[in-house]
């Protein structure tokens, strides 16, 4: 009896765990089918910076894209702007990102 209640923990552990990663705010999904899609290996996630006492993300595409940008979104997955590219565009909202933002952690990661 004892090695049956086991098993069955076990295979309930394990089927628990494979469940799909899913995000909130949900409609980050959307963006990480996209981001999978990406031709970089490297440098492709979705980081959680407080911006202007808010919680955004960064779509950031990957390393090997010269000249990419990062869109910047809300946590409605409204986009505030992109930073990066030909331009090198460091502001949202007419503000410097870098200097006014506070990493909090990379939430996916390809």
């Amino acid at each position: 009896m004892r090695k049956t209640s086991i098993i069955l923990l076990f295979i309930a552990v394990l089927i628990g765990s494979c469940k799909k990663e899913q995000l909130e705010p949900s409609c980050l999904n959307e963006f990480i089918s996209e981001l999978k899609d990406s031709p970089c290996e490297d440098g492709v996630q979705i980081s959680l910076f407080k911006f202007q006492s808010t919680n955004v993300y960064l779509l950031e595409q990957g390393n090997c894209i010269a000249d990419g940008t990062t869109e910047v979104i809300d946590a409605a997955c409204q986009s505030l702007g992109f930073l990066g590219g030909l331009a090198g565009s460091d502001e949202i909202n007419g503000v410097n990102f870098s200097e006014n933002s506070t990493f909090i952690e990379v939430v996916w990661r390809k």
